[in-house]
């Protein structure tokens, strides 16, 4: 449980329970306390644990919060908590609902992550290891390519500025492959369809965008983009926040928004921005000290990359299509398991509370 928390106190009392730790043991910072049961009943345990994590414990824990620009919550403040001395049948029944949505939840995220590494995978056997061609020079076939697949890749390399590529491939730059989208716009109610998505709510190295805010929030520098568009995030871009737009939104000028140049190269292109090596590229060419901004015109635009002809840059991306589609829409699943479990939670905060002294 965070028991300290900067300027805002937003996280102060925020809970999480520990993964299985194969060590046995780990590593807290002073912001963080870790809670310990008094009671060895799982039913009570699991009760309090969903408890803490209603809104009204982190209410609590502001109220008890001291500081000024940094908040703190002491122990003995966090156990004035007022909860049922044991759970109604009511609430057992929910607390056995919000875990089977917590382990949902978990299941959705090790898919995401899954599919992730594996287009990256194909990406890199395709595109950086040239594994298919290499296949076909020893007269093999590859593993998972069809023939007609196989049959847009050549049997041989050819020199390159860069190095030995496939024969009938070049050397191009990024900005043959996306095109920057600068469709800005300014705040109202004509953005009531929209979603705001400002570059603190893209997480880092995770192409599932699942957090978002209401257009309301969009204040300044506001550039749309549609569903399906590529966003990067420009500001400090070695936080490497690539994803690609689960519907049509909002964000700031502190993204960049990116289309594909060519039809049909949507896998293909999200792939390539998602690199570690083009992430090194636009943190390399960035501006500024403190806050680095990446450029697309005379930055990122420029970064050079082996690219084969566009039937194949189709072909991938057809080829993981479905894997694309579910990480786009996998933020949508979490953000509706995580309303109903809110719901959830307020459902369970009733009965007549009493001091919880199974923690400490």
């Amino acid at each position: 449980m965070t028991n300290m928390a900067e300027e805002t106190s937003r996280f102060l009392g925020s809970v999480a329970k520990l993964p299985q730790i194969p060590s046995g043991c780990g590593i807290l910072t002073h912001h963080v306390s870790k809670v310990v049961w008094k009671t060895t009943d799982p039913i009570l345990r699991d009760f309090l644990y969903w408890m803490m994590r209603c809104s009204q414990f982190q209410l609590h824990c502001r109220y008890f919060g001291t500081g000024t620009t940094v908040y703190a919550v002491k122990g003995k403040d966090v156990e004035r908590y007022l909860v049922n001395s044991y759970p109604t049948e009511e609430q057992q029944a929910l607390v056995h609902v919000l875990n089977q949505l917590s382990n949902l939840q978990q299941e959705v995220h090790s898919m995401l992550e899954r599919l992730e590494e594996q287009i990256g995978g194909l990406f890199r056997s395709w595109f950086i290891d040239f594994d298919a061609v290499k296949a076909k020079a020893e007269g093999k076939l590859l593993y998972g390519l069809d023939d007609e697949t196989a049959a847009l890749f050549p049997d041989s390399f050819e020199n390159s500025e860069i190095g030995p590529i496939p024969t009938g491939w070049r050397v191009g730059m990024m900005e043959d492959v996306l095109s920057q989208k600068q469709d800005s716009t300014t705040p109202g109610e004509h953005l009531s369809t929209r979603h705001y998505v400002p570059i603190d709510n893209i997480d880092s190295k995770s192409l599932t965008l699942k957090n978002w805010l209401p257009y309301t929030d969009a204040a300044s520098s506001l550039i749309l983009f549609s569903k399906n568009d590529l966003l990067f995030g420009a500001m400090r871009p070695y936080f490497h926040k690539v994803t690609i737009a689960p519907f049509d939104g909002i964000t700031r000028s502190t993204c960049f928004v990116f289309v594909p140049k060519v039809q049909g190269t949507l896998g293909f292109s999200l792939c390539l921005l998602n690199l570690d090596s083009t992430i090194r590229y636009a943190t390399d060419s960035s501006l500024g000290s403190t806050m680095p901004y990446a450029t697309w015109k005379k930055g990122l635009a420029r970064h050079k990359t082996v690219l084969p002809p566009p039937k194949i840059m189709v072909a991938f991306s057809n080829a993981i299509a479905p894997h694309i589609e579910k990480i786009r829409d996998g933020g949508v699943m979490i953000r509706s398991l995580s309303s109903t479990r809110d719901a959830l939670l307020l459902r369970m905060m009733s009965g007549e509370p009493k001091r919880a002294e199974v923690i400490t």
